[in-house]
């Protein structure tokens, strides 16, 4: 019972950090030194589809184990592949911003890019590490 309570307090500071993200993002980009909107690298939508997959393959491997249905090791391991191709992805898409001339200090707009899209995908990382942390306790 006690790992619960570690886990809803981890999610409780994970959503604060987001929550606090996104509220100093959404101040922020009122200033004048904003700087212009960035390119969006056509990757970055097949990022979403791919960490959306993902979400999709946890919560069906979750189900299969909770029904004690067999297959559920496989779809946890392609949820753990998926959010990798996923972090995999991120890196690119800083590369060709890279590419492109926008760089972390480039100005205010590009900052918060490269800080939420970082904090993401370790957060992502973090999550898979978890992952296969329990698929090895379970096996």
């Amino acid at each position: 019972m006690a790992w619960r309570v570690g886990v809803w307090l981890a999610l409780a500071a994970v959503a604060m950090l987001f929550i606090g993200f996104t509220s100093a993002y959404l101040v922020r980009r009122q200033a004048p030194d904003w700087g212009g909107g960035l390119p969006v690298p056509p990757l970055l939508w097949v990022n979403t589809a791919v960490l959306a997959l993902s979400s999709v393959l946890l919560e069906a491997g979750r189900r299969r184990f909770a029904s004690g249905a067999e297959g559920g090791s496989r779809v946890l391991a392609l949820a753990a592949a998926t959010g990798l191709a996923f972090v995999a992805g991120q890196l690119r898409v800083w590369q060709e911003l890279s590419a492109a001339g926008v760089y972390l200090a480039s100005n205010p707009h590009s900052s918060f890019f490269y800080v939420l899209t970082g904090a993401h995908g370790l957060h992502v990382l973090v999550g898979v590490a978890w992952l296969l942390y329990a698929a090895v306790r379970v096996a």
